[in-house]
């Protein structure tokens, strides 16, 4: 990606210092701030996430934490931009359930209470929003409602093969 300095300094463009996921949130801001794009037909960025010690691959505590810093800032940019609606039809449900509750699998057995419990941090953030129509995200709500996320990464991996 080639971008005039100009444009991030103009809009007042920032990544989120901290957050995990604040290069595809810096996507969206650029695009939506782009008086013209240019495509290509070649590549010139390739996102490699199969790094073994790449931060999107070390689910921890700290992986959700940091998501819940990017997701506090992103709703309001979409707020303020009227891309909201948009986001919640077109990507949170696909993308809660195949990146947050998958991720949710793959946290650390003894973590996985306080993991689980972040995860429904993020959810409540765009919750007014949400239109209730994923099976995978309602069962997860559900768990979390009546205190059923105690250890067990079964119950997540219910929640995904639920909408499935």
């Amino acid at each position: 990606m080639v971008i005039k300095k100009e444009m991030i300094q103009s809009n007042g463009l920032t990544q989120v210092e901290g957050a995990v996921g604040q290069d595809s949130f810096f996507s969206y801001q650029l695009l939506k701030c782009a008086h013209k794009i240019l495509l290509m037909n070649f590549p010139v960025h390739i996102y490699y996430r199969l790094r073994s010690n790449s931060v999107v691959n070390s689910i921890n505590l700290g992986f959700f934490d940091k998501h819940l810093l990017l997701d506090k800032v992103q709703i309001d940019w979409l707020q303020k931009t009227g891309l909201l609606d948009d986001y919640m039809k077109l990507r949170f449900n696909y993308f809660f359930e195949n990146w947050f509750l998958k991720k949710l699998q793959l946290s650390k057995p003894e973590e996985y209470e306080q993991c689980a419990q972040v995860c429904g941090e993020i959810f409540r953030i765009y919750a007014p929003y949400y239109d209730g129509q994923s099976d995978a995200i309602n069962a997860f709500i559900s768990g979390l409602d009546s205190s059923a996320y105690s250890m067990s990464s079964n119950i997540s991996a219910k929640c995904i093969t639920k909408s499935s």
